[in-house]
Order: C-alpha cells, then sequence, then structure tokens
C-alpha cells in the first residue's frame, strides 16, 4: 500500500475520532448548562407576630436582660437543612436552607419571647455594641434538634446567670416534641419555630418570676449554685437589692434548697456517672482525661460511678467514702 495514501487515512480517522469526542464534551456542557438541577429555597424562622406595645421615644428600661448567642451543635453549623434518619443518621438537603445562621435565627426567637414577656425591659442579643450592666445574663444553648419524617424534637437548656456572671443561678432544661405540618420543609420549618418559641416562653415565665420577687422559688426549682464565699442571702441581697422585704424566708430553708457542687478530680483516665438515689434519674455522665477538674450541680443524694475509682476524688474523698456519707445522710425536709 501507498504509505502517502497510508498517512492519509489514519489522518482522517483521527479527525474523525476527536471530531466526536468534542461534540461530545459540547453537547455534555450544553445539556448541564440546561438541566433544572434543584430549586435552592432559603428559610428564616421568625416565630409569632407578637410585639410588645410601641414604646415612647426615650424608653427608660427598668433592667437590662442580655442574652449571649446561642450554642448549637457542630452538625447544626451549617447552612443546609439536617433531617434525622434512623439508626442515629442525618441526611444534609443542599436545596434547603437556612437564610441566617441557625443559632441566630433561634436567638431572634427567644428574645421575641423575653419581650413579649417582660415589655418593661430592654432585651439585648449578642453581639452588643456598648458595655451593659445586665440585670440578668442568659445563656442559652442547644444540646440537640432532632427533624424527622412525621415529628421534630428539640433539647434545649439556658443558664441564668447573675448581673456580674459570678453566680450561676440555675439551668432551665427544656425538651419538646411536635408534629410536623405536612411533609415539605415549610412543616419542619414551622414546627422548629414553634419549639424555639415554647423553650422562649418558658425562659419569659422564669424572668417573669425573678422580677415579680419569686427568687427563692426559683433557685429551689432551678438549683441556684453558690459562688465563692457567698450564700444564699448575699445573692438575693445582690439581685433584689431593692426588695429586701422578699427576703422573708428561713435562710436555712433556702440553702437546703439550693444546689449544691460536686468536684470530680480525675487522676487518670474514668468515665462518670452519677445518679440520683431518689430517682434512679442519671444526673451526670462523662469521659474525664486524666488531671481533669469537674464541677457538677446536684439536688439531694446521688450516687457516683467510675469506670476507675482509685483515680477519681469526689468533693476529696474516694468514690466509696463520697457514696457512704450520701447513703447515709439524712433526708431534709423544708419546715
Amino acid at each position: 500500500m501507498n504509505f502517502a495514501i497510508l498517512r492519509g487515512l489514519v489522518r482522517r480517522r483521527c479527525v474523525a475520532a476527536l471530531g466526536l469526542v468534542l461534540s461530545q464534551v459540547f453537547l455534555g456542557g450544553c445539556f448541564s448548562a440546561n438541566s433544572n438541577g434543584p430549586q435552592i429555597r432559603y428559610f428564616v424562622l421568625n416565630g409569632r407576630d407578637e410585639r410588645p406595645a410601641a414604646r415612647a421615644d426615650g424608653f427608660a428600661p427598668e433592667h437590662v436582660i442580655c442574652l449571649r448567642a446561642v450554642a448549637i451543635p457542630s452538625y447544626l453549623e451549617r447552612p443546609q437543612l439536617v433531617f434525622q434518619r434512623a439508626g442515629g443518621k442525618v441526611a444534609i438537603q443542599s436545596s434547603l436552607r437556612w437564610g441566617e445562621p441557625l443559632a441566630e435565627g433561634i436567638g431572634k426567637v427567644l428574645r421575641r419571647c423575653l419581650e413579649r414577656h417582660l415589655p418593661q425591659d430592654l432585651v439585648v442579643l449578642a453581639p452588643w455594641s456598648s458595655p451593659l450592666e445586665p440585670y440578668f445574663l442568659l445563656c442559652p444553648a442547644v444540646d440537640d434538634l432532632a427533624i424527622g419524617d412525621r415529628l421534630v424534637r428539640l433539647r434545649a437548656h439556658c443558664e441564668f446567670w447573675d448581673r456580674n456572671g459570678n453566680n450561676l443561678l440555675g439551668i432551665k432544661r427544656y425538651e419538646g416534641t411536635t408534629a410536623r405540618h405536612g411533609n415539605g420543609a415549610e412543616g419542619a420549618v414551622d414546627a422548629v419555630e414553634r419549639l424555639a418559641e415554647e423553650f422562649g416562653d418558658a425562659l419569659g415565665e422564669d424572668l417573669r418570676r425573678l422580677r415579680a420577687g419569686e427568687l427563692d422559688l426559683f433557685l429551689a426549682e432551678r438549683g441556684g449554685s453558690m459562688g465563692s464565699g457567698e450564700d444564699a442571702a448575699a445573692i438575693v441581697q445582690k439581685l433584689q437589692s431593692d426588695r429586701p422585704a422578699l427576703l422573708s424566708a428561713p435562710l436555712a430553708a433556702r440553702k437546703r434548697q439550693i444546689r449544691q457542687t460536686i468536684v470530680l478530680e480525675a487522676s487518670s483516665a474514668n468515665y462518670v456517672t452519677i445518679d440520683s438515689l431518689e430517682t434512679g434519674e442519671r444526673v451526670f455522665s462523662k469521659k474525664m482525661k486524666a488531671g481533669r477538674v469537674q464541677n457538677v450541680p446536684y439536688e439531694k443524694a446521688v450516687r457516683v460511678s467510675a469506670s476507675r475509682p482509685a483515680g477519681l476524688l469526689v468533693n476529696g474523698k474516694s468514690v466509696s467514702e463520697f457514696n457512704a456519707l450520701e447513703a447515709a445522710a439524712p433526708q431534709e425536709s423544708a419546715p
């Protein structure tokens, strides 16, 4: 065969093959560009459209309530909506997104709830631009948000601190479940919004009671803990200095009602659990690293368990010694 003819035949076949490849590339690109992928949708949390009455110019709040930024689990720190699936798995919907960080949205719902409950006060949501002297400082946190096919569950808590941020007055814990209204994303967002409002209303009711002077009852229910060198009377006096007449309950009764604090000191890696002797409920469970110290508030008598009891001190005592003292402690009753 003539070599010139052979070279021409090879050249024509190569050009044809290249043309076929290029045509596939361009056709594929055009198909991708013209294909209609999932449309991205954005959602925000608004809460009920109920605001306190309009404030007159020159409004002077009685107190300032500072609301720290809401802490949320790392798996929720993303713009996409996260749905719960069986087996502890989650599904991230890339086409369904929050129009603002979820923590900010929940924080705004909580602030609006507090404003409805305390119209005479100024509720400020972090970050605040100027130095403030809060009457109360609230630190809310979402522990878990599970959006299922039919139900949505929210577990959250909020720490109440005094005006100086030195004394933890108590912790409000919340868990709520509600049904989704429909299977669409709107039903899921609406359910999250309703649960956040329930949490905010619960916080607002607690603050209303504090403002009304029911501080002792609040401390007893929420478990206020004492700061260094302070007692119940000092905290009540600090927070309610303008209402000394409220300090009518016997100091001994208040002290009995307020939580104590367990100090756990791990000299070796330990898995520690604390259970209530009265109800059997588990109040603490955590893996502690060697050299770590953990403060745990508690009510009434408890039992401490550790995977390595010899490597743990409880209030400076051995685990067995602490448990023996707790079991032998008489149950006090309020007079």
